[in-house]
């Protein structure tokens, strides 16, 4: 959906979903996983930011805040202007050596 001259997706879900994200950060691969997922979004400032035609470009910074009382938010600003918001109750983590 197109909305004020950004694109925007929004997915909120009756049940709960989850979401894995693998970041390669310096010789590590990090591998996040959000559980019982109630809303994803991605927020592009233009159509060569969504990902699949370049990807979102770096990982800039994150925050973490409390969405409810049993929902954390956890939102990702990238170098290409493109927002990640994932609203979740459950989170786990891993990391292993890449290559």
């Amino acid at each position: 959906m197109k909305k004020e001259g950004r694109y925007i997706d929004v997915r909120t879900q009756a049940r709960p979903v989850t979401v894995t994200i693998e970041v390669l950060s310096g010789e590590y691969v990090y591998t996040l996983k959000f559980s019982k997922v109630s809303r994803f979004l991605t927020d592009s400032p233009s159509e060569a930011s969504l990902c699949g035609s370049g990807g979102f470009g770096d990982w800039g910074y994150a925050e973490l805040t409390e969405a409810d009382d049993q929902t954390l938010r956890y939102e990702v600003l990238f170098s290409s202007g493109t927002t990640l918001l994932i609203e979740f109750a459950g989170f786990s983590y891993g990391r292993k050596k890449f290559m």
